[in-house]
């Protein structure tokens, strides 16, 4: 049978060190990058490893050290190796990270003011500023989306749309160049922060296209909302005492801390369960008249999570808020709590755990690191399911950065 790594750990003034007896090779990895991954999550950010009884490393291995070398310097921490056998101390100095062997000796822990919390709930802690005063941002409203109930889209209603600037979105595109040659693939769809990504429903494998040079994101859109200009409200906030906040309760947080009544939002958090849709099925290929949200149709045509799914990974979502939404708006949003006042419409793109700077807001550079560190598992349609004694409830969310512009301006196009 195939010997297990053994790995242990202790901490020593602010620092663990991780021992590791065994081969790191492309079977045993997982093992540590696990270890590893746990650890940064409990808050561990200087980590320091003695490889002295670890006689193999594969590239596989390599990669491991080097990625959290880099996660954790963007935290401020750090990653070292203290000791290790003759033969993984050379494979390091041949693929040129000799520089993991050199001395860290952690700065000395200063002690920080209490952080002063605007709205401190009995269930959730938030901390905003005014990021542009006077900012607000014009949505538009694409297409019917009414009419994904019994599909009869055409040629009439695709819209070939550029996603990059100022602009964020979400709703039902594709990847192509135009109605039919997308027909197939239509699925849930995301902009943010010059990346759109997209879920074809002919692979049901998320697909991406990042603003580089010239290139500017575009996307085929069957339905959807744009919004576009500047966000004037940045956001940190945190659930207390180990729990999770529910995404409805954050959102009536908001609108009634920044006393706005329609507004867009980015946020990128750390999920603790995620209740949500995605179509299997474009809903240009089920226009026989039924809908594909209809039984027995819908386990063939619609994905839906059974429980909260996704816990523990990271969540880029995008949506609009609105409270008493008006006549045009109200075919694009559904209600997200209890009162049915409170209506949404977020989508949301998963990716495996990756920790969170807590003091950068830059949107455009978060996400593009985002994208370049892992690719997205699923996007999903964010739902909450209030059915009674079998609904899965609604998404839940333990940390997270949010990003909030007030919608001064609706278009119907």
């Amino acid at each position: 049978m195939e010997q297990a790594l053994a790995i242990s750990a202790v901490e020593r003034n602010d620092v663990l060190t991780i021992s590791v007896e065994g081969r790191i090779d492309s079977y045993r990895a997982g093992q540590l990058d696990q270890f590893v991954e746990e650890m940064i999550h409990n808050g561990k950010y200087h980590l320091s490893f003695d490889l002295t009884e670890t006689n193999y490393i594969s590239s596989t291995g390599i990669r491991i050290f080097v990625k959290y070398y880099k996660q954790l310097k963007t935290l401020n921490g750090a990653l070292s190796i203290t000791n290790a056998s003759a033969g993984v101390k050379e494979v390091f100095r041949m693929v040129g990270m000799s520089k993991l062997f050199e001395e860290y000796t952690p700065a000395p822990v200063v002690e920080k003011k209490q952080e002063q919390w605007v709205v401190n709930a009995r269930d959730l802690k938030i901390a905003y500023k005014v990021y542009e005063p006077g900012k607000g941002m014009k949505l538009s409203l694409y297409g019917r989306p009414d009419a994904i109930r019994r599909p009869d889209f055409s040629a009439i209603d695709s819209r070939h749309i550029e996603l990059g600037g100022h602009k964020y979105g979400l709703g039902l595109g594709a990847f192509g160049s135009g109605f039919n040659d997308c027909a197939d693939r239509f699925g849930e769809f995301l902009a943010v922060g010059n990346v759109v990504v997209c879920q074809p429903t002919d692979t049901n494998r998320p697909d991406f296209m990042a603003a580089s040079g010239d290139l500017i994101p575009v996307a085929e859109l069957l339905y959807g909302l744009v919004a576009e200009g500047g966000f004037g409200h940045t956001l940190r906030f945190e659930s207390t005492d180990g729990h999770s906040v529910k995404l409805g309760t954050l959102l009536r947080y908001i609108g009634e801390e920044l006393k706005t009544d329609h507004f867009f939002m980015v946020m990128l958090a750390e999920s603790n369960g995620v209740v949500g849709v995605a179509l299997k099925k474009s809903p240009v290929n089920c226009q026989d008249g039924t809908s594909p949200f209809s039984f027995p149709d819908l386990r063939h045509q619609v994905y839906y999570t059974t429980e909260p799914d996704h816990i523990g990974t990271l969540m880029l979502c995008a949506g609009v808020v609105s409270i008493k939404p008006d006549d045009e708006l109200r075919p694009f949003v559904r209600p997200s709590d209890s009162t049915a006042s409170l209506t949404s419409h977020f989508h949301g793109a998963v990716f495996p755990f990756h920790l969170l700077r807590k003091d950068d807001f830059d949107l455009p550079k978060i996400v593009g690191e985002l994208f370049e560190m892992a690719e997205p598992l699923q996007v999903l349609h964010l739902i909450n399911d209030d059915r009674e004694l079998t609904g899965t409830g609604e998404s839940e969310f333990s940390q997270g950065l949010c990003w909030i512009g007030k919608i001064n301006q609706t278009i119907k196009i």
